[in-house]
């Protein structure tokens, strides 16, 4: 409280009805500013983030909602609000009263905000580390940096300007938590358990989350300055972008090393080759939609859509390759003539294999998926092309060899059924 909140009875009376009155005219104007002022701007934060003390371990996990609040924006919280408070309440204390009145009034109604501002930021610092904290504080400290020159100008000496060394203490901070917080999630990518891996070889939540961040990590214009030095407004430095690219470059290369480690885990070889293929081919359309990410140059790029090419290669090996040898490599003899019971025995469970490893197949791989539309449109394409006329060749030549009294026991799946099956492929 201000000295003129001390004033003793005695003192008060000595005082003309003028006086008397203005000092009435102050207590309801600042218990009035005082509560409208608190109402619009820290209504929407949770009560937690304002108290002045360190959190406790079960509530550092719930300081999320300071971050959240932050990462929302409300256009009546933040730095924003309390710079416009500060303004406002600077010149409507001089043009309601005269000094020392005016300069009590605002030093009571502003220093409320700076400190609730300053708590709020303590509380946001405190809470538990987590990828998704770091965009709660670069909300903040690019708030302060939009806003620290209008709050400096209206402090400075006011009793309320030694409150500007915490603030800009708080905005050491918080670049230095922004820092901190990048490094952790750099070394978090590589401690990923390599058993952590998806059923279906689809896109790892790893792989989906680490992009997401980095993109958009990469669309606060402080996060070129806080994370690689560089200068605001200055994004195309050289050393900068270099720095950066070696940096991101190091977090793709951290991710695939996990991913990689993730496929050695799979039984099954042609889902592990889908699996890599799908994530690496994730991180090549990632990297080509975000200009920040590009950095890492056109020859990663072309090195990693290669990688694709040879994991969906290796898949077709794995799952679609045996069939084809079989279909090829097993063709009646030129008379199409069987005579022995063995020969006929033997064709016969040719065709169980077949049917066997199609009916396999089928169920295996309608579980399986490729999220993109376009690669797994190009995949079903390739199978096909490469399957459908071997596999066409073999029924036909086969249609006028006498093996069996009950055909449709053997010639379980026509061409037109295995392109129905194709359909159904990936479509998980």
């Amino acid at each position: 409280m201000t000295e003129l909140h001390g004033m003793e009875a005695s003192d008060i009376r000595t005082q003309d009805a003028n006086q008397m009155n203005t000092w009435y005219c102050y207590m309801s104007y600042e218990t009035t500013q005082v509560c409208v002022c608190t109402g619009s701007c820290w209504c929407h934060i949770p009560c937690r983030a304002l108290k002045h003390k360190q959190p406790s371990h079960q509530e550092q996990n719930c300081c999320s909602l300071e971050v959240a609040w932050l990462t929302q924006g409300h256009p009546r919280a933040g730095v924003a609000a309390c710079a416009c408070i500060a303004v406002a309440q600077s010149q409507l204390s001089k043009a309601v009263f005269d000094s020392p009145y005016a300069e009590a009034a605002f030093d009571e109604i502003v220093s409320k905000h700076v400190v609730d501002l300053t708590k709020l930021g303590q509380a946001v610092l405190h809470s538990k580390r987590a990828p998704e904290k770091v965009f709660g504080l670069l909300d903040m400290h690019e708030q302060l940096d939009g806003h620290m020159s209008v709050l400096s100008e209206v402090l400075s000496n006011t009793n309320s300007g030694s409150l500007l060394r915490d603030l800009r203490g708080l905005h050491e901070r918080l670049q230095v938590e922004i820092q901190e917080t990048f490094t952790d999630f750099l070394g978090s990518i590589s401690k990923d358990p390599a058993k952590n891996t998806v059923p279906d070889g689809t896109v790892h939540p790893l792989t989906a989350t680490t992009l997401s961040f980095l993109k958009r990590l990469f669309t606060y214009k402080s996060a070129l300055h806080i994370l690689f030095q560089g200068e605001p407004d200055q994004e195309a430095d050289p050393a900068v972008v270099q720095h950066m690219s070696e940096t991101v470059l190091q977090l793709l290369d951290s991710l695939h090393a996990n991913l990689l480690a993730k496929a050695k885990t799979y039984k099954n070889k042609a889902l592990s080759a889908l699996f890599l293929m799908n994530n690496v081919h994730y991180l090549v359309k990632a990297v080509e939609s975000s200009p920040a990410l590009a950095v890492v140059g056109e020859d990663w790029i072309e090195l990693h859509r290669d990688q694709v090419e040879q994991y969906g290669e290796e898949y077709q090996d794995q799952s679609w390759g045996p069939l084809i040898a079989l279909v090829k490599d097993n063709r009646p003899p030129p008379s199409r003539v069987v005579t022995s019971a063995k020969d006929r025995g033997a064709i016969k469970e040719l065709f169980l294999t077949l049917n066997g490893y199609i009916q396999g197949l089928q169920e295996q791989q309608s579980q399986w998926t490729i999220p993109d539309t376009l690669l797994r449109s190009n995949m079903k394409d390739a199978i096909a092309e490469d399957f459908l006329p071997s596999y066409n060749e073999f029924l036909e030549a086969y249609k006028g060899v006498d093996f069996t009294k009950s055909p449709e026991k053997y010639f379980k799946y026509s061409v037109k059924d295995v392109q129905a099956m194709l359909l159904e492929t990936f479509a998980r």
